[in-house]
């Protein structure tokens, strides 16, 4: 017996967090296929009738990649030279003391 695909047309790309959960209805209901996703998530909110199961499975998927961008993210950061070299100006660096008339509002 040939399996039972169904097919949602749409104009274009799925985000991923919709691909997710079609991707797990689809598993548990029946095959679903869609073109596919893009790689950007946007802030959502997943819909009211989702099994709590599938809303945790959701949160859990994208909690690992979210740490998983913010600890590359994090060391890209630690690789990158500081900003001391205009911190370091002679401006800075010198002992006079600063009083107000230095400044004027622009």
């Amino acid at each position: 017996m040939r399996a039972i695909v169904r097919h949602i047309g749409v104009s274009k790309l799925c985000c991923p967090v919709c691909s997710a959960i079609i991707n797990l209805l689809g598993a548990r209901y029946g095959a679903v296929q869609t073109l596919g996703s893009h790689t950007t998530i946007s802030a959502c909110l997943l819909p009211p009738w989702l099994p709590e199961e599938f809303v945790d499975i959701i949160i859990n998927r994208f909690e690992v990649e979210l740490k998983e961008i913010l600890l590359t993210l994090s060391s890209v950061t630690r690789k990158c030279s500081p900003l001391t070299a205009s911190l370091e100006s002679s401006a800075l660096s010198n002992d006079e003391e600063v009083t107000p008339q230095r400044f004027q509002r622009w």
